[in-house]
């Protein structure tokens, strides 16, 4: 729109131009000038609307650059990654990102390829509850699992000895002799 402007303002500023020229050419130097001066803010307006629209396209392709960074990594990100991918300055990137981490609650980790910085991501928060609940079913297991397998000995134990007792030969017990006149007593016989 600023650029359709500019082309219409030029063509009148000849048009003027030449106008003045023709019927009054002592003030063809101000024609001229304040042409000149409408051209140069009219240059202004449209270099401050490029450099916005230019923030703007910048803006929205590190916004996209990191949520799919983001979404990829886990919540990883590496400041060389993404200025290579957005080509924006390493600088500004890694500015970007620790403004972000102190923002968002993200932590700056050091490497020995410099820093990389580490966000809250759903994954991870997923995969820590999950940690943390398979750490609690183990410390709980674990007592039962013991108790369990020292059962399992005392009743394997209990069973060996068993079997050794079935397979010696049982004592027998000696029987009482009767002599035959207790056995005739009707005393003997009541008891």
């Amino acid at each position: 729109m600023l650029k359709s402007l500019y082309i219409g303002v030029l063509s009148f500023g000849a048009a003027t131009n030449v106008a003045t020229a023709v019927i009054a050419p002592q003030y063809l130097a101000v024609s001229a000038a304040s042409i000149g001066g409408l051209l140069s803010g009219l240059s202004l307006a449209i270099e401050s609307q490029r450099k916005r629209n230019a923030k703007e396209v910048e803006a929205v392709r590190v916004a996209e650059t990191f949520k799919h960074l983001y979404d990829k990594n886990r919540g990883l990100l590496n400041p060389q990654e993404l200025s290579l991918l957005t080509e924006v300055s390493l600088e500004r990137t890694d500015l970007f990102l620790r403004a972000l981490a102190a923002d968002q609650s993200g932590q700056p980790i050091n490497t020995d390829k410099g820093i990389v910085y580490n966000f809250p991501h759903p994954e991870n928060i997923l995969d820590q509850l999950t940690n943390n609940a398979q750490a609690w079913v183990a410390s709980q297991t674990e007592p039962l699992l013991k108790e369990n397998n020292a059962l399992k000995q005392q009743l394997a134990l209990l069973q060996a000895i068993s079997m050794n007792r079935n397979k010696q030969p049982m004592p027998q017990v000696p029987q009482v002799l009767k002599n035959d006149e207790e056995a005739q007593d009707p005393w003997n016989n009541l008891l």
